[in-house]
């Protein structure tokens, strides 16, 4: 049978469980010595067996199985071996260091002769253990070799061709005779007395089977989106992408496919299908996941009720059209899994089974082309117009016409007898173009929930994280599909069970073993720590700093401070837990600081100045600051900057060095209280008692000024044009500085002209002198100004 059902049983797990890798990727060790004899047995059967080149591809998998868990025996005593050398080698460079005065010479040679043999009998089973790895390894690659070429071999094979009417009848013939063996085997089983029997006494899981699955069909998904949908108005996801996607989700597909897969184990409990039981319990519910995986992708693909991944509409029957050719795509696959099913133990490239398989593949082709032609016209769409198109549309561009010109390509070959490629092609691209759009679809979801998530974690106000969190999202989900469509495109789970151990192996850099689990496990503890320190942030600034005495920069500061020592506490605790060895890179890293140092002297300087301005707190957000020419109020420091907001609502971001080295003025370091001075000056002849007296009354009357101390007034000098004062006055907000000054400008203003009181201002005369013998070459003798009080 063709692997199109193990292919399409993976991508559905994978749509399901969305797992980087399979579970047969896990490594097993298996310790313990190592059998020569027994080892000598597996060697000779393996080369014979490769030298004959008769054995079966199910022999060679069995014999590559064997071979594989012998080299990871063989790796697991290397390095078990390599321990007890590597211990003994220790202790004999110990001795040889031994002074020589705290024992004698002959115990000394003595221990010696005994480590050196231990050493020689512990060095045997290290070279056994590393030739069995390396022989294995060899055999193992030649095994694949073999598989690679039969693999390329049918693909490239041809068979008879399915045009020619000849090879018709006996196809049609294989088809009826299918169909009747499958209507004379319920017949019997149901008039049979021991069949009828077994389902009396199967018959409440049978019947209990049913319901369920018939449940899951019909009432459960307008449960399943009810809940949801109430589920999604309590955390105010209602009408999000995440919502949409969830539910179409379960309900266009977990839903369904699970009903089918309890109706077919209804099925198979009933015993009622001997002969034919895989085609109810294994073929159906693989066709289930074709049928009901196309309709939800074209749902949530093309719909306006689903995903936005394809915004915009080429042309108004677009979006319907492209549902209607996934659907067809989804029905094309489930057939040629029927087709597979009903030729089990017929050759690939029989007449029967060429026949009968190429109007599947011809449907095949047609949904395929149709599919590329619709991607290509939702990216001409969307990017016309655009000088520059992105790299997603280029790939999603290229992928159209790759699958179009497949689709051309396989019908050719389908016709000209090469059944085996081209079925491989075309399914494959089918099975790929399904794996992209559920990956678009998963990208989708899960960057939308999670940029909520995130967005409700720093408040609403905090800064828009979408794009990065898209970003990162997109690099994970379209990494995990590498493996499923490596799967699709042919590759087994023993070559990429090799790829994978290559990766779980790691690199080896200045001495330290780096491997993925290494590296994964300090991704996750930085994470996780990261994490909890924000979230300590969060209580510490919102419910138990504000219960305190403290001001508001010093809670400020708290809440930085305890942020650095958590990721701080976070990256030590990672290379900790990882067993990350750092000891061996630290001649590396000090060559680095060296040079680094030059070049990030004012980064380092402005991080030892922002610790020194937390630490010291000579300013604190929310405080009124003059610095190098700005004014405004501190909304924020960092180890790097610190953000002055000025009056104009402008933002500007201040290097920590400029406030530590240049001088900073700090209105409320210690209080709010400023003093305010506004200047008066009044005509000469004035009563100045009076003057007096009016701007301490004015100055009384206003609420912001403070009483003790009492404002007061000063007579500053005789002005060339009036008899100048200052009232000079003490407020208890330095917030309200201008609106007090203001205030007090307008009173004086209203008070000096009730009382008569006039306040002079310069005047100008503009004297035109003999202007009627002024040289018209010479303007400056045609005016002069002089001034009169």
């Amino acid at each position: 049978m063709h692997q199109l059902s193990k292919r399409l049983f993976i991508l559905a797990v994978a749509i399901c469980l969305w797992l980087p890798v399979p579970s047969s990727f896990a490594q097993s060790e298996r310790t313990g010595a190592l059998d020569l004899e027994e080892w000598r047995q597996l060697a000779d059967r393996a080369e014979t067996v490769l030298d004959a080149a008769a054995a079966s591809d199910s022999s060679l998998l069995v014999l590559r199985l064997e071979l594989q868990e012998w080299m990871e025996r063989a790796r697991a005593a290397q390095g078990t071996s390599q321990r007890e050398v590597s211990l003994l080698e220790t202790r004999i460079d110990a001795l040889d260091n031994r002074d020589e005065a705290s024992a004698s010479t002959e115990e000394i040679e003595e221990l010696r002769s005994e480590l050196t043999a231990e050493l020689a009998q512990a060095e045997a089973p290290l070279r056994f253990a590393g030739l069995v790895a390396e022989w294995s390894s060899g055999l193992i690659l030649e095994i694949d070799a073999t598989l690679r070429k039969r693999r390329e071999s049918r693909l490239f094979s041809s068979g008879p061709s399915p045009l020619i009417p000849g090879a018709w009848p006996a196809a049609f013939t294989h088809l009826v005779d299918q169909f009747g063996d499958l209507r004379r085997e319920v017949a019997e089983s149901l008039s049979s007395p021991a069949q009828r029997q077994v389902l009396r006494q199967n018959w409440p899981g049978v019947a209990a089977l049913l319901l369920m699955g018939l449940f899951l069909l019909t009432a459960a998904r307008a449960w399943i989106a009810r809940s949801i949908a109430a589920a999604s108005t309590r955390l105010a996801l209602k009408g999000s992408v995440g919502a949409v996607g969830i539910e179409s989700f379960l309900t266009g597909f977990v839903l369904p496919v699970a009903g089918v897969h309890l109706l077919a184990g209804a099925v198979g409990k009933a015993d009622i299908l001997l002969l034919t039981a895989d085609i109810a319990t294994e073929t159906v519910p693989n066709m289930a996941i074709a049928v009901f995986g196309a309709s939800w992708l074209g749902n949530a693909l093309f719909s306006d009720k689903g995903v936005p991944v394809f915004t915009g509409r080429p042309s108004p029957g677009w979006a319907t059209s492209a549902r209607l050719v996934t659907v067809l795509a989804g029905w094309v696959i489930a057939l040629r899994l029927l087709a597979d099913s009903m030729l089990q133990g017929v050759d690939e490239l029989n007449s029967v089974a060429v026949v009968i398989g190429f109007p599947i593949l011809t449907a095949g082709s047609t949904a395929l082309y149709l599919l590329g032609r619709r991607l290509s016209e939702q990216i001409a769409a969307r990017t016309s117009g655009d000088t520059d198109t992105g790299v997603a549309d280029l790939v999603l561009a290229g992928l159209a016409l790759a699958v179009r010109v497949g689709a051309v390509v396989g019908l050719l070959a389908g016709a000209a007898g090469f059944s085996t490629g081209a079925r491989m092609l075309v399914f494959s691209s089918l099975l790929t173009l399904a794996l992209v759009g559920f990956a678009l679809v998963l990208h989708a979801v899960a960057a939308d929930l999670l940029s909520k998530a995130v967005r409700r974690f720093n408040g609403e106000s905090a800064r828009d994280r979408s794009g990065l969190i898209s970003v990162a999202v997109g690099i994970v989900v379209f990494a995990g599909a590498i493996p499923e469509l490596a799967i699709i495109w042919g590759a087994t789970d023993k070559e990429l069970s090799e790829i994978w151990s290559l990766i779980l192996n790691g690199v080896q850099i200045g001495g330290q073993q780096f491997t993925i689990y290494s590296l994964l496990t300090f991704i996750v503890v930085v994470v996780a720590g990261y994490a909890g320190t924000k979230l300590v942030q969060k209580i510490l600034s919102g419910s138990v700093l504000p219960e305190t005495d403290l001001e508001v920069g010093a809670q400020a500061a708290i809440t930085t401070g305890v942020g650095y020592v958590g990721v701080i506490l976070a990256v030590v605790v990672g290379v900790s837990v990882a067993g990350l060895d750092l000891t061996n890179l630290a001649i590396v890293a000090g060559a680095l600081s060296v040079g680094i140092g030059f070049g990030l002297q004012a980064v380092v300087s402005n991080f030892v100045s922002g610790i020194i301005l937390l630490i010291e707190r000579p300013i604190n957000v929310g405080d009124w600051v003059q610095a190098g020419g700005v004014s405004g109020t501190v909304r924020r420091i960092s180890v790097r900057s610190t953000v002055i907001e000025t009056f104009d609502r402008a933002a500007v971001v201040v290097p920590n060095t400029d406030l530590m080295s240049g001088q900073v003025t700090n209105w409320t370091l210690t209080d709010r209280i400023c003093r305010t001075i506004v200047p008066v000056g009044v005509a000469y002849g004035t009563d100045t008692r009076k003057v007096e007296q009016l701007l301490l009354e004015i100055a009384a009357e206003h609420p912001s000024v403070l009483k003790d101390p009492a404002p007061g007034v000063m007579f500053m000098r005789f002005g060339a044009d009036a008899l100048e004062f200052e009232l000079r006055a003490i407020l208890d907000d330095t917030n309200q500085f201008l609106r007090a000054k203001s205030d007090l400008n307008f009173a004086i203003a209203e008070r000096f002209e009730r009382e008569g009181i006039s306040i002079p201002f310069p005047q100008r005369d503009v004297w035109i002198r003999n202007a009627n013998e002024t040289d018209a070459d010479n303007p400056a003798d045609k005016i002069s100004i002089g001034e009169k009080d």
